[in-house]
């Protein structure tokens, strides 16, 4: 009974999610939008029902009370005090954890630009999963990569200076 359950949930989740798509086909129908990025969009919600099961973060957040979706957030601890300025040698447990709240979920899809070079932005990006390459003005190749744990715009939070690289995600990428 309990299988026959959850393949009737998982059919549920399956039609709904064809169904959301059908509406967002003929949305970005309407609006004429190219052909390659009605592709991206695509892939992009295709992505996150997968990886999310049908159902979107906000959604489960919302729906908590305060302590239950901070108590969800702490689970990001380990990521956030990897970064220097935020290790628990110099911040308090009540600091981090209003931090932890704060932080926002990015999914961006292959070939996303997560930050270009010489922008000012003061945003500090933790790679939760998946890879982005680094790349330098003038050097064609990637000069390195960021991979789950890594971070990147710490010293332009701070200081509120430009960026020195260019970053992008060659496939999906959790931040």
């Amino acid at each position: 009974a309990n299988m026959t359950s959850v393949l009737s949930n998982l059919d549920v989740v399956s039609v709904r999610f064809r169904h959301e798509m059908d509406t967002l086909s003929r949305w970005l129908n309407f609006r004429s939008v190219p052909a390659q990025l009605k592709d991206r969009i695509n892939m992009h919600f295709t992505y996150l029902s997968r990886k999310q099961h049908g159902v979107l973060d906000h959604i489960i957040f919302d729906d908590l009370p305060p302590q239950l979706s901070r108590d969800l957030c702490e689970l990001n601890m380990d990521l956030l005090t990897k970064v220097p300025f935020l290790s628990r040698h110099y911040r308090s447990d009540t600091f981090l954890s209003h931090v932890v709240s704060a932080f926002g979920r990015r999914v961006y899809p292959p070939g996303s630009c997560i930050q270009y070079q010489h922008e000012r932005n003061r945003e500090l990006i933790i790679v939760k999963s998946g890879k982005a390459d680094i790349f330098i003005g003038g050097i064609k190749d990637s000069v390195g990569s960021l991979l789950p744990g890594d971070f990147i715009g710490d010293y332009q939070l701070l200081f509120g200076t430009s960026n020195q690289v260019s970053v992008s995600s060659p496939e999906f990428l959790e931040a």
